[in-house]
This record gives structure tokens, sequence and C-alpha cells, in this order.
């Protein structure tokens, strides 16, 4: 499944998904939690693992936590808190604590980013304005 989640092909989501479902033993269930964030950013597989928080085994329920956090959708930040508010398992609750700040700070440096790529596209409008403006300056003249 690590292989699969490295070569990105969304071909293999299907299998995957079903891998990580209820039944298959724990340690497959994992490997293709982890490897979903890396076959695909769609909604369906964050509303896919976020049912996945309520399983009954701690070490999926943490692995899940990790992989909403690789997924990087700050929307799942309200299903880990909902989460982090019901669990016991102090493992688990570390990393749902992790997850939610890893979503947080995730965001905000995506704030900064777009902010910086605005500004950019802001100066390089500025100047094809300009340009715009010199060249319909010389078809005017040149009638």
């Amino acid at each position: 499944l690590n292989g699969l989640a490295q070569l990105g092909d969304e071909a293999a989501l299907p299998s995957v998904l079903e891998t990580s479902q209820y039944g298959v033993p724990t340690r497959g269930r994992r490997a293709a939690i982890m490897a979903l964030p890396e076959l695909s950013q769609e909604r369906r597989i964050r509303r896919h693992l976020e049912a996945l928080l309520e399983d009954a085994h701690p070490h999926v329920r943490g692995d899940v936590a990790r992989a909403l956090q690789s997924l990087g959708d700050p929307v799942a930040r309200g299903a880990l808190r909902s989460q982090l508010a019901r669990e016991n398992d102090g493992r688990v609750r570390r990393r749902l604590r992790g997850a939610i700040d890893g979503l947080t700070n995730s965001g905000k440096s995506v704030d900064r980013r777009l902010s910086r790529d605005m500004e950019s596209l802001r100066e390089k409008l500025e100047e094809l304005e300009a340009k715009l403006g010199k060249l319909e300056q010389k078809k005017g003249k040149s009638k």
C-alpha cells in the first residue's frame, strides 16, 4: 500500500478505501488509512477518514488523525475536535491535538502564501496596465 501511495495512482483508490474498512486486519487498515491522503485530496476521502475517527481500535483512530493532518483540509478540524472531546486514550488524544494544531498552522501558512501571491499578482497587473497604456499611446500617435 505504501508503494501505491507513493505512485499516487488514483486507480488504486477503490481498493485502498476497501482495505481501510472494518473487517480487514488492523495492520492492513492502518496502512490503507495512511495511504489515502497520498492518493487523493478529495472531500470524500476526508469524510471517509472522519467516519473512521470512531473506530474501536485506538491505533486506527490515531492513524486517522495523522492521515487527516496529512490531507491538509482545515475543515477536518471540527471532526478532530469532536473526537478529542470524546477520546479516552491518551495516545490518541495526543495525535488528535497534534493534527488540530498542524491543520491550524497549515491554514495560517496557506493564508500567508496566498497573501504573497495576491500581492505579486497585483504588481504584475500594474506592470501590464502600464505597458498597455504605453502601447495605446503609441497606437494613438501613429494614426
